[in-house]
């Protein structure tokens, strides 16, 4: 749903989400077999001008386990923060008190409302500081018909409607406003028969077709690829 923060609304002071403008998206992602090996950086920068904010990154993980988070961590200005496993006391201990020292902070939970879902809280981004988020994630193939069906996890990327932004125009604009760029390839102990891919997204096989690069900055929440091998 993308990175958002508490926001007060000037008029009528009531507290909204409001979504923190992505930049930028890169995507790379090997799909090998069953299984796929996922790493996304996300660009977001905070356009307030006045103070420093609190913003929650969540999404979803496969609720029959099929995925599974290897890697997190954070760019914040020129500072690289990692998320290591620490008890949950622990870890919000350290966050909190990064957050009252006025230092910026990360941490990464299962979320406390949802199965199956990760809840990544950054404190303290400054007005016009950029935020860079890194997920690797390792998700299994699902097989439909016998072929090979994988569908980029859509929460990778903003719901305006679940922020009240539901005018078409008003959706196109926001955007344009960042940039989408993914390459996957695809690898196969046999010749790859069959690829479907959206349209405008380019696919170029090797000599013997035992591999694919596919290629596309489309800014659709939807991408999904199916491939059958000989």
């Amino acid at each position: 749903m993308g990175l958002w923060y508490w926001a007060v609304d000037p008029v009528s002071k009531e507290k909204y989400q409001a979504l923190v403008p992505l930049t930028d998206v890169a995507i790379k992602g090997t799909i090998n077999g069953s299984l796929t090996n996922l790493n996304v950086q996300l660009s977001f920068i905070n356009n307030d001008d006045e103070s420093p904010i609190e913003c929650t990154f969540e999404f979803p993980l496969k609720s029959d386990g099929k995925s599974s988070v290897n890697h997190l961590s954070a760019i914040i200005g020129d500072k690289l923060i990692e998320a290591n496993i620490r008890q949950k006391e622990e870890a919000k201990e350290k966050y909190d008190d990064a957050i009252a020292s006025g230092n910026t902070a990360f941490m990464a939970e299962k979320s406390e409302k949802k199965q199956n879902a990760m809840t990544l809280r950054l404190g303290n981004l400054l007005p016009g500081q950029q935020a860079i988020i890194n997920i690797s994630i390792t998700e299994e193939v699902d097989i439909v018909g016998g072929a090979y069906c994988y569908s980029l996890p859509a929460s990778l990327f903003p719901d305006y409607k679940k922020h009240d932004v539901r005018n078409k125009e008003q959706v196109q604009a926001l955007q344009s406003t960042y940039a989408i760029n993914y390459e996957f390839k695809i690898s196969s102990n046999q010749p790859i028969s069959y690829l479907s891919v959206p349209k405008g997204v380019s696919s170029e096989f090797n000599q013997d077709k035992t591999s694919a690069i596919i290629k596309g900055n489309k800014t659709a929440r939807s991408l999904r690829f199916i491939y059958r091998t000989a």
